[in-house]
């Protein structure tokens, strides 16, 4: 209906001034901390899981808290400041891991560890549907980690617009399929 929709990655520092400035209407994402003046819906809670080429020389058929330690990993983020959500669940545990390459993006990952002895961690959702799509295999983290809660956030004054409304409303339906 008259809409164009545009995608970029947003760190979450850049998500709340590119609302204000009316740069983005709305913001999906892991955003950890929503300030009073926008207004959210949480979409869905993520959990994590390891991906792996088949016939990995180290994991053989499961995945121990060993196996995954002396394993070399590529991490996704949108910046590099040393700690995803990842490291700091093993900090915790006085564990730190190797990582061997740091992407941007998730749709880099896939065949970044067929091709290679990396692992990664990926959203279960996407670990599994790379899994069946690609000779990859897919384990339970052998720690704890938090899940993931995705959030659509906007700015209040888009809240009026009928257009982005309606977006809204189509994205959360999305999401509830999604997770449901």
């Amino acid at each position: 209906p008259g809409l164009t929709l545009q995608t970029r990655t947003l760190i979450d520092e850049q998500i709340e001034q590119d609302l204000d400035a009316g740069i983005a209407d709305m913001a999906i994402g892991p955003a950890k901390a929503v300030a009073k003046r926008f207004s959210y819906k949480p979409l869905f809670e993520e959990p994590f899981a390891c991906i792996a080429r088949s016939g990995h020389p180290i994991l053989g058929d499961d995945l121990t808290l060993e196996k995954y330690l002396a394993c070399n990993h590529a991490m996704v983020a949108h910046r590099w400041d040393g700690l995803g959500v990842v490291d700091t669940a093993l900090a915790k545990l006085g564990l730190s891991r190797n990582v061997a390459v740091c992407v941007a993006n998730f749709a880099s990952v896939p065949s970044l560890i067929m091709a290679t002895d990396l692992i990664s961690v990926l959203p279960q959702n996407v670990a599994a549907k790379v899994r069946d799509e690609l000779p990859l295999i897919m384990f339970e983290l052998p720690f704890e980690i938090p899940s993931v809660e995705v959030k659509l956030i906007w700015g209040k004054g888009s809240s009026r617009s009928p257009m982005q409304k309606w977006f809204r409303d189509l994205v959360i339906s999305a999401a509830e399929e999604h997770c449901c």
